[in-house]
């Protein structure tokens, strides 16, 4: 079997109980090692496969036959990307195939616009993480991990799995040419308080994880075609949410309050505070406030960006 014959290709519904035949197969390297011994017989369960395939986050390493031979499945864990699984038949071993399906996963994570991406893995089997070292991944320190995958070595421990042999590893991944950002906030070009608005989220968002559009501007419009619920006259901040995978768009109270909780530190107990209110509550003051801000407003013109840095947060 060379490179050449191997196709990597997106999963199909048809053939997850093969995949799940595949990760047991692939599990068998393990034997004896005495890592996962009582997990041997154990795979992602067809709801998990199904959810991540329909997702588009499922992808195989067919032979020349077009027989999975190998398959990788992708995740959003806490608003990253994640790689969930990886699974190569031994008699397929050595070929190159895990790097190919590695560096699919990771041109997907990019095309979604995410900047890195992580997994958890046995830390001195040869072919875990110093296999994804040689890939470009690094181990992580206990301190770097984010409450998500502190969540991740919860759900190992509660397997069985003994944490101290396990690591996890992050790679940085560049900008993908034309990738959407993860969270975008389409604001009133023409309205003085919106971009005063926008100031104040510059500055709140320590993490630089807010791009900015006007309503007024092509991806607002291209925004509102893959949107026609989006009403035509909204008087609202829009906040387009991508770091689950799948497009998700919020506006008026509920945009606002998302964008809260996304900045943390005291903005997300502002969030939990609004989630109690009645939503028509809520929707009502933010109602209130948005046909009058053009009352309240300074030009625009006054709210200048300070740097490139900044500037290149913004989109047409």
């Amino acid at each position: 079997m060379g490179p050449g014959e191997i196709r990597i290709r997106p999963a199909e519904a048809a053939e997850l109980p093969e995949l799940q035949r595949v990760e047991r197969e692939a599990g068998v390297r393990f034997r004896g090692l005495g890592l996962i011994d009582h997990l041997l017989e154990h795979s992602l369960s067809l709801p998990e496969l199904s959810g991540h395939q329909r997702s588009g986050r499922v992808w195989v390493a067919a032979d020349e036959h077009d027989r999975p031979v190998g398959f990788a499945v992708a995740s959003v864990v806490g608003g990253g990307a994640h790689l969930e699984e990886l699974d190569v038949l031994p008699e397929a071993g050595r070929h190159g195939i895990g790097t190919r399906l590695v560096a699919t996963v990771c041109e997907w994570a990019a095309a979604q616009g995410f900047s890195t991406i992580t997994l958890s893995t046995f830390r001195d089997v040869p072919w875990n993480a110093p296999f994804y070292e040689r890939l470009g991944f690094r181990r992580l320190a206990p301190a770097e991990l984010s409450p998500a995958l502190r969540e991740v070595r919860a759900r190992e421990e509660h397997l069985g799995i003994a944490l101290e042999q396990r690591v996890m590893m992050r790679r940085e991944l560049p900008p993908a040419p034309d990738a959407p950002p993860l969270h975008l906030v389409l604001y009133d070009g023409e309205c003085g308080v919106c971009s005063r608005i926008v100031r104040w989220l510059l500055d709140a968002d320590r993490r630089g994880l807010l791009r900015f559009a006007p309503l007024q501007g092509a991806t607002a419009a291209a925004l509102r075609q893959r949107w026609p619920a989006i009403p035509a006259d909204l008087d609202s901040i829009i906040y387009v949410d991508r770091s689950s995978g799948v497009e998700d768009v919020s506006w008026r109270a509920d945009a606002f309050l998302r964008i809260c909780r996304l900045l943390g530190g005291p903005w997300r107990v502002v969030g939990a505070i609004g989630e109690w209110l009645p939503r028509s509550l809520a929707d009502a003051a933010y109602d209130a406030f948005a046909r009058r801000r053009h009352l309240l407003g300074t030009p625009p013109e006054t709210c200048a960006l300070r740097s490139p840095m900044e500037r290149a947060r913004f989109l047409p």
